[in-house]
């Protein structure tokens, strides 16, 4: 893509405002300090993008929107920040639309935050070609050993705490890449575009085994589903029917047991000891 970036003033409903000044009482929305810092960490590495808004009481700017955007700046040692004024007429009106602002906000569905992660990969990588340099590239499920550096680096230190660690970043991006385009137009909109585990574990397949196991969980015109999630589908498309409740619970202990090791697994039985002594007169009196 070619690209088309200008500079651009802020328009004639914005202007630079003294954070000291702003008036902050009354929120309805604490402030996360791990994400201010995060935000900090951004903008020193970018910009804000968009302005904060607020609304005149009096000659007193009062908070309507982007308190965690205010404390990043201030953080960063800022003193001023770049604000858009709120046409609300009255406190109540200011205090709705700070409201429905927070509660209209449309996060990321697990799919569409794979799809942004693999772009932002793909741009910070252009930005930073030598983050792409050296390991051994893996396959498209796993990324193998790809990426030894953090693909985020200007949040290095926060990135666990609001996930974009280099680890959760390669498989977001290994799932994106996994979907294939039928996959992710038939998901986008539906519950299963935020299950994650289900995505993930539905891009190891191939296209047709993806499309096959969609078929059954989101079928067309209506139709009742076959399955209601993803290994259930897999499991039918494999062995032509889904487990029933008894054997799903069978399977998740039968599970359970396998992984516990030697000294976790005698604690389990002696615990059980009473019931397991029945089961082995059982089989003694039954001549097995």
């Amino acid at each position: 893509m070619t690209d088309t970036t200008t500079n651009t003033a802020p328009d004639d409903r914005t202007e630079m405002v003294a954070i000291a000044d702003i008036l902050q009482e009354g929120r309805s929305r604490d402030v996360d300090p791990d994400w201010v810092a995060a935000l900090a960490a951004m903008f020193r590495d970018g910009e804000m993008l968009n302005p904060i808004t607020l609304w005149r009481y009096g000659k007193a700017p009062v908070l309507v929107a982007g308190a965690h955007r205010i404390a990043a700046q201030a953080l960063n040692g800022e003193t001023h920040i770049l604000a858009r004024w709120s046409e609300a007429k009255s406190w109540p009106e200011a205090k709705v639309l700070e409201i429905t602002e927070n509660i209209g906000r449309r996060e990321l569905s697990a799919l569409d935050r794979a799809h942004h992660l693999s772009d932002l990969k793909d741009a910070y990588e252009a930005l930073h070609p030598e983050t792409k340099a050296g390991g051994d590239r893996g396959n498209q499920h796993t990324g193998g050993k790809e990426r030894q550096t953090e693909i985020i680096s200007f949040c290095h230190d926060l990135s666990e705490k609001i996930g974009l660690t280099d680890r959760a970043i390669r498989l977001a991006v290994a799932m994106w890449n996994g979907l294939s385009p039928a996959s992710k137009s038939t998901v986008r909109g539906t519950w299963l575009a935020d299950h994650q585990a289900g995505l993930m574990q539905l891009s190891k397949e191939t296209a047709a085994v993806q499309a096959k196991a969609l078929a059954l969980i989101l079928p067309p015109n209506g139709t009742q589903p076959k399955a209601t999630n993803v290994p259930d589908a897999l499991f039918i498309l494999a062995n032509g029917r889904v487990l029933n409740s008894v054997e799903k619970r069978f399977a998740g202990i039968n599970k359970s047991l396998q992984s516990l090791a030697d000294p976790e697994l005698d604690a389990v039985l002696t615990a059980n000891e009473e019931r397991i002594m029945g089961w082995v007169e059982r089989r003694i009196g039954g001549g097995k």
